[in-house]
């Protein structure tokens, strides 16, 4: 059991930072197109599900991934994938769809969630463009698939994708040995 006072989040997500900073639609783009949106994990965590904002229009099939800050600061490129969903169906409009991952440590820092699918039309709630904030993105030359271990970037994006991670275990402070 955590100490007194500590925060408890298991069964609960953590957002990106910008949550609440207003919200648009954006389009899902060509098949195979990577989104990236920032996440900070504060302390450790296992996380054991991957989600996003669907829009106003949903096809196809997604795929969600995590990946670790870039060696350089505020950027994914260069990072270690992290886990991987499988691909899903996209299961309805305007609505949280979140994916099964394998039960995975993230230790607190910077991460970036990733949003991938298999072809244009679909949509995703997005953050409006907030000063000294930029999203990436990347399209696979193969298209639809797998993600790419280090991560690729290929430019930059204005509004960022909503993306979540769902905690399923909070580990206590100081647990984590060397």
């Amino acid at each position: 059991m955590p100490e007194v006072g500590a925060v408890v989040l298991r069964k609960r997500f953590l957002e990106s930072p910008l949550i609440g900073q207003g919200q648009n639609s954006g389009s899902m783009g060509a098949a195979g197109q990577v989104l990236f949106a920032p996440l900070d994990v504060p302390w450790p965590v296992i996380i054991d599900r991957i989600g996003y904002v669907i829009g106003a229009t949903a096809t196809g099939d997604v795929r969600l991934a995590i990946y670790r800050e870039g060696p350089a600061l505020n950027t994914p490129e260069g990072g270690a994938l992290v886990v991987e969903s499988a691909a899903v169906a996209q299961p309805g409009t305007n609505r949280l769809q979140v994916l099964e991952v394998e039960e995975t440590l993230l230790t607190p820092g910077r991460y970036w969630i990733a949003m991938q699918t298999d072809g244009s039309g679909g949509t995703y709630i997005n953050y409006n463009a907030v000063s000294g904030w930029g999203g990436y993105y990347y399209i696979r030359p193969a298209g639809f698939g797998a993600f790419d271990d280090p991560c690729i970037v290929g430019g930059t994006m204005g509004p960022l994708p909503i993306g979540v991670v769902r905690v399923a275990e909070n580990l206590p402070a100081g647990s984590l040995h060397s």
